[in-house]
């Protein structure tokens, strides 16, 4: 994943709690830092769910023969 993705999403975490936070009168910091917390769980959960899966070998049996 690309590092400016990954601070973009969490820039736009970051002002949707800060823009949830006005809206509820609570404090701006603490959900400013919520929600990049938030924008980092989304990226660990999509790397998880991308990532390739590791290469199986082949079973003994289905190998060419040997001469």
């Amino acid at each position: 994943m690309n590092i400016y993705v990954a601070l973009a999403s969490m820039f736009a975490f970051g002002f949707w709690g800060n823009h949830l936070a006005v809206k509820r009168d609570r404090s701006r910091v603490v959900a400013v830092i919520v929600g990049a917390m938030g924008g980092l769980i989304g990226i660990g959960i999509y790397a998880l769910v991308t990532r390739k899966p590791k290469h199986v070998p082949a079973h003994p049996n289905e190998l060419a023969p040997m001469p």
